[in-house]
């Protein structure tokens, strides 16, 4: 069965950034950069574009804005904990259940607490910030790109003319020179030319991307750090509650076996903090690009450079990406340790466009056939997303 390419227009990008529910505008999102990834491939063929791109990293915020995987992903870690099996086989002796049962419970209380509500809230926001910015920039590039078989500088400076000037945030000359390197691929008849026109061009577009989302990245990778002290009293009573009236009664009457289900609770808490942290944190610090490679966005890459990209002769691009190479030539050092860092973030990202630009699986759909029939519906398809 064959899908249709609708060439999405700046109506269409407005439409579904205007849409209220986060889970239902993402996958529009993704969708959307989807076709207008395939639609600008369509003329600069052989080399991702910046939606392309952003396909991956939209269906990668999904899985954050759905909280669809964290749950399972927290409980299965508890689960694996060595220190918190130890604690919860003392919470049994006190309370009985299974650990199963307590590790649900523990989850819960992260769940209700809020920390992976309050991220996921953070990226929903970034994820409309970006494309209802970019995204709609692309709808109105299309048009022009698409017509004539000739560069005409006129027609470029009049699209950019409607951009503002200056540094981002607020300004956007990278995006200026991003659409400008961008039409010059488009019409350079030199495919390695063409190939380091449009790294450029996808860099410039990162690098105005990820200035605009500071904000909501720090906010994300912020909320999931959750001090042990605020979760005690709710892991506290979650276990009080378990028992029946008259165990409660009973068991609370003397203070030393107070103390002691205060003292469980804390070392409980302490340990669910730290792991609720590193699920959360993986999983806002990997993407996963086509067919299945889950990338860690803290380690170094170990990809091929394409060959029209491995000595690079375009003047801006070297001066670019000069300072995001720890080692000139090699991808040591690209890993991101603190995703929040946004000099650390360019240059995994920077390697990541690089080695990943001649990449004709990235071009592949990002859901299922009657899933994409569903989204462009208005509904949230079922399975896996």
């Amino acid at each position: 069965m064959s899908i249709a390419l609708p060439v999405p227009t700046v109506q269409d990008v407005d439409r579904i950034a205007g849409g209220a529910e986060p889970v239902r505008r993402n996958l529009q999102i993704t969708l959307c950069y989807s076709d207008l990834s395939d639609a600008l491939g369509a003329l600069m063929p052989g080399n991702a574009n910046w939606c392309t791109f952003a396909v991956w990293a939209s269906k990668q915020a999904g899985v954050t804005i759905r909280d669809e995987d964290l749950e399972r992903a927290l409980r299965a870690r508890l689960l694996r904990s060595g220190v918190l099996q130890g604690t919860i086989l003392r919470l049994i002796d006190l309370v009985g259940g299974s650990v199963e049962h307590h590790v649900h419970v523990l989850a819960k209380v992260i769940a209700d607490f809020g920390p992976f509500r309050r991220s996921s809230e953070a990226v929903a926001r970034g994820n409309r910030k970006v494309y209802e910015e970019i995204g709609r920039e692309f709808a109105r590039f299309l048009p022009l790109v698409a017509k004539g078989r000739q560069e005409s500088r006129d027609a470029i400076d009049e699209f950019c003319s409607a951009l503002r000037p200056g540094a981002p945030p607020d300004g956007q000359q990278l995006l200026r020179d991003a659409f400008h390197a961008y039409y010059r691929a488009r019409f350079d008849p030199d495919p390695d030319r063409a190939a380091q026109l449009a790294l450029l061009a996808n860099l410039k577009i990162g690098f105005h991307e990820q200035n605009r989302l500071q904000p909501e990245i720090a906010e994300a990778l912020d909320a999931v750090v959750v001090p042990p002290a605020a979760l005690q009293d709710l892991v506290h009573d979650a276990v009080v509650e378990q028992l029946p009236l008259f165990g409660r009664l009973t068991r609370f009457l003397l203070p030393w076996i107070r103390r002691r289900y205060k003292a469980l609770a804390a070392d409980i808490a302490e340990e669910l903090a730290q792991v609720a942290e590193d699920v959360a944190t993986q999983h806002l610090m990997s993407i996963m690009l086509p067919p299945d490679r889950i990338l860690s966005l803290a380690h170094d890459l170990d990809l091929p450079i394409p060959l029209a990209l491995q000595t690079l002769t375009n003047e801006d691009l070297v001066a670019l990406l000069s300072p995001l190479e720890p080692t000139p030539g090699s991808l040591a050092g690209t890993g991101a340790r603190d995703w929040a860092d946004l000099d650390e973030r360019m240059r995994f990202i920077a390697a990541l466009f690089r080695c990943e630009q001649q990449d004709a699986l990235l071009f592949g759909w990002p859901f299922t056939t009657q899933q994409i029939e569903r989204i462009r519906g208005g509904a949230i398809p079922e399975g896996p997303l």
